[in-house]
């Protein structure tokens, strides 16, 4: 007796998997057998197909994303961002990390790390509130490396994500 999966599984006929890339071939008598067709009534050009594919993580869960990926906007990300530009107006008008850390119930070692968000270049900013950013962009990511101070070498290190 065979499940539902086993015939969901008996109609792959192969996946070969590439950077960025899975390809699923169908098994036309398996798909032939499902429509009560004969295997050579199927158009074997349909039975290939090709799909973008991207990983994303987030902390030790990784997703398999296959096909055209839609903006998704990170919230962490954002929070983080909007967090840094307000904590850099509070040192400007001259508040103290430790006023600041006070005040908003945090530690100067983390305001220290999320700061760095507040000097990203303008349109990597943009490309983040948009959701356009690359996967692997995420806060986790900014607060494990050292962005450089210069936008030119922000956007050339945030290109190879």
């Amino acid at each position: 007796m065979h499940s539902r999966q086993d015939e969901i599984v008996a109609l792959i006929n192969r996946i070969d998997i590439a950077p960025s890339r899975v390809e699923i071939s169908l098994n036309a008598q398996h798909l032939g057998a499902l429509f009560n067709l004969k295997g050579e009534a199927i158009n074997a050009e349909v039975l290939t197909f090709k799909l973008p594919f991207q990983t994303r993580k987030r902390g030790v869960e990784t997703k398999l994303i296959i096909g055209q990926v839609e903006p998704e906007k990170d919230s962490t990300l954002i929070r983080n961002l909007a967090t840094s530009h307000k904590w850099l107006e509070l040192i400007k008008s001259g508040k103290s990390l430790d006023a600041i850390a006070k005040q908003d119930k945090t530690s100067r070692r983390r305001i220290q790390q999320i700061i760095t968000f507040a000097f990203l270049a303008p349109d990597i900013v943009q490309m983040i509130l948009d959701g356009r950013q690359p996967i692997r962009l995420t806060s986790e990511w900014v607060l494990r490396h050292n962005l450089p101070n210069d936008w030119q070498d922000q956007r050339a290190l945030i290109a190879t994500l």
